[in-house]
């Protein structure tokens, strides 16, 4: 016998993980702070990422047809001198 209930595992599975924090920003935030247009930010994104400069997480939202739906977010990592 094992010691989780299958309602247990059920409501595990609906539990959203914990915001990432302020820092995190999606594509389209990082655009809108830096001023260029979402392909040149999702471009620079891409290429942080590659190099190790970016951490990525997941942050839910609620689309306009009121789904609850994770997107992605990145924080940039800066490296000390």
């Amino acid at each position: 016998m094992t010691d989780f209930s299958y309602e247990e595992l059920l409501a595990e599975l609906r539990e959203e993980p914990p915001d990432p924090g302020p820092e995190y920003l999606s594509s389209r935030e990082w655009a809108e702070l830096w001023g260029k247009s979402l392909p040149r930010s999702g471009a620079l994104l891409r290429e942080l990422r590659a190099r190790g400069l970016v951490q990525v997480a997941q942050r839910y939202i609620t689309d306009a047809a009121g789904t609850r739906r994770p997107i992605p977010v990145y924080r940039i990592v800066r490296q000390e001198a």
